[in-house]
């Protein structure tokens, strides 16, 4: 099992207010040098949290970073959500 460090560089806010459907959630992207991912993170974890209170981008003062577990080349899990300066 190995493990890969990605950096949060696009966020969508999907509303549950505006559209039809039950809670709210943030689609984003995140991407290395090897990989890239767009994942979802709902409202009510720490993440979501994250990704509320703070811009992302690759212009940024701040990062959002995430560890990202692999086995055989394939995604396992997600981990370590942190806001790092640059």
């Amino acid at each position: 099992m190995t493990r890969e460090t990605f950096v949060v560089t696009k966020k969508t806010i999907r509303n549950s207010e505006h559209l039809r459907i039950a809670e709210s959630y943030y689609d984003y992207i995140m991407e290395n040098k090897n990989h890239t991912f767009k994942r979802k993170s709902f409202e009510g974890t720490k993440l979501f949290d994250l990704l509320r209170n703070n811009t992302v981008g690759k212009r940024r003062e701040n990062e959002i970073r995430i560890d990202g577990s692999f086995k055989n080349n394939n995604l396992l899990f997600i981990s370590n959500f942190r806001v790092v300066g640059k």
